[in-house]
């Protein structure tokens, strides 16, 4: 976990480009070069081509400043990056890790983590990362690691709006774990194995192309 948190740290001047390797699937730093706003294409650097792609980010309000570097803004209302990626997080173990900073309203109150603003995983809600406000659990704005094993399994922390916040996601051991700046700061029991997800790609800031993310 601090490899992965230091990632963001490397110097103040652009995001690092030397990623983990070790069973690393994809690396999105949304950053500078690794953009081509010609084509509208997101580089992954982890040497995988797993490339983003989008129609509808701004090039004009898009890029702002990240915790080091450049990052991306998203309006909430139609913006998000796909991912062609159909391996990620459908087996037994797996982790993922993002910079976020939530702004605007909190999203509707329901039943499911997937049902409010996915910030990154597949595309139909099996798992992710997500700011949701769930009504099995208090009705709180909280930011979610979220997984399906056969029932929804999740782990939730509550933030500060306009506040950055690394959070790495961790499936591992029948056990769903959320990491924030480093430390554990939630976890559920999870299935060995993760139903779902197979098939459907990865996306940044959107989820069923209706559940928006606000924020960077």
């Amino acid at each position: 976990m601090a490899q992965l948190y230091k990632l963001g740290t490397w110097n103040a001047g652009h995001s690092n480009t030397t990623a983990v390797s070790q069973g690393l699937v994809g690396y999105w730093p949304l950053d500078g070069s690794t953009i081509d706003w010609s084509t509208n294409s997101f580089k992954d650097i982890s040497g995988n081509g797993v490339n983003g792609s989008s129609s509808v980010m701004s090039t004009s309000s898009s890029p702002v400043l990240g915790v080091v570097g450049q990052a991306l803004n998203f309006n909430g209302t139609n913006q998000g990056i796909n991912i062609a990626d159909a391996n990620a997080c459908t087996n037994s173990t797996c982790s993922v890790s993002v910079w976020v900073k939530p702004t605007g309203a909190a999203p509707a109150a329901a039943g499911f983590v997937w049902n409010g603003q996915e910030i990154f995983g597949d595309t139909n809600g099996f798992w992710g990362i997500y700011r949701s406000v769930v009504t099995g659990n208090g009705s709180v704005d909280r930011l979610y690691a979220e997984v399906w094993d056969g029932g929804q399994e999740y782990a939730g922390i509550t933030f500060t709006i306009g506040q950055w916040i690394h959070l790495v996601l961790v499936h591992a051991g029948g056990k769903l774990t959320l990491y924030a700046n480093g430390t554990v700061a939630s976890s559920s029991p999870a299935g060995d194995v993760l139903n779902g997800g197979a098939g459907f790609p990865l996306t940044f800031g959107v989820a069923n192309g209706s559940k928006y993310f606000s924020g960077r």
